[in-house]
């Protein structure tokens, strides 16, 4: 192994600082949770932090490279200190700041799982294994799952415009029945059949695109969506809905009521409850700091109105007697 000092040591990695140029991107370990501090300490993805940690902890050497500088280069090993380097510097350091590791990584070999990489301390380059995908963007560090709320959770949900036109979907039981649309205009078919179903399934898999601290995006002095969930067993899910120069933003908050006494055995009442409680706490804790880019599709289905529902009729053409 390149780094045996680092495999003795790796529980005591806390922090991943990568340079490249004038970009970089540093990812801690603080209050037992790694963080992105490029983007407001937000919980970084923690796969692929361990992937990165580890996969330097496991290269080993496949063959001996130059030890020439002139060469580093063709290796895609330059100085990651000057302002178009193509390598990047990765160091791994402990609690106290302290460097574990530093290495310079290098281009991949083509048609390998091999990289040619540099320890920073050492004019020795070395082709190794397995290849690494250090990414610099930290947009792509960050962890994007935020919840899942499964469509048969749903029971009512209200998507009121700006200008106060309602969108309400409901379904009648948990266990039976599908979501259909509340007070839909007599005589008007709609679009697609399963519209409602799908407009209730947004809440699944749920993921963001990037994240912005609460108070960076300003949602009272535009137009605002509001969409509200409530599902069978008292969770609530409440999201404002934004559209500002291009990206789609949502500010989440979560709380608890009642269980349906329907959806639930009468002796499970109770237990039910508190472990909606403590969910709803869960998420709120989660959510309310930040407000999040989510994707167009999420946001389209959250911002439905009526009018997106109803099949247009075609106009039969007249055609006058002959």
């Amino acid at each position: 192994y390149l780094f045996s000092d680092l495999r003795q040591n790796i529980n005591d990695v806390a922090q991943i600082d990568i340079v490249s140029g004038k970009d970089q991107v540093s990812i801690k370990l603080q209050n037992n949770d790694w963080q992105v501090s490029e983007k407001n300490n937000y919980i970084a993805d923690l796969v692929k932090v361990k992937d990165t940690i580890f996969g330097i902890a496991n290269m080993t050497k496949v063959e001996a490279k130059t030890k020439k500088a002139e060469n580093y280069a063709k290796l895609g090993l330059d100085d990651p200190n000057q302002e178009k380097a193509t390598s990047k510097l990765v160091a791994l350091s402990n609690v106290k700041g302290e460097k574990l590791t530093e290495v310079i990584m290098g281009n991949t070999r083509p048609g390998t799982d091999s990289q040619y990489i540099r320890p920073a301390n050492d004019p020795q380059a070395w082709l190794a294994k397995p290849a690494l995908n250090v990414d610099l963007l930290a947009i792509n560090w960050l962890d994007k799952r935020l919840f899942h709320i499964s469509k048969d959770r749903i029971k009512n949900l209200v998507i009121t415009q700006n200008d106060g036109k309602k969108l309400v979907i409901t379904k009648e039981s948990a266990d039976s029945g599908d979501h259909s649309v509340k007070d839909f205009p007599e005589g008007k078919t709609l679009k697609a059949r399963f519209e409602p179903r799908t407009i209730a399934t947004v809440l699944e898999n749920f993921s963001l695109e990037d994240v912005r601290t609460k108070d960076a995006i300003d949602f009272e002095s535009a137009p605002v969506v509001k969409a509200e969930y409530q599902t069978f067993n008292g969770l609530n899910i409440s999201a404002l809905l934004l559209e500002k120069d291009g990206l789609h933003y949502a500010k989440f908050s979560a709380s608890s009521d009642s269980v349906d006494s329907d959806s639930v055995a009468s002796d499970s009442i109770e237990v039910e409850a508190n472990v909606v409680k403590d969910e709803a706490k869960s998420l709120n804790e989660k959510l309310s700091p930040w407000v999040y880019v989510i994707p167009k599709d999420k946001y389209d289905l959250m911002t439905k109105k009526m009018t997106d529902l109803i099949k247009t009729e075609e106009k039969k053409s007249a055609h006058a007697p002959h």
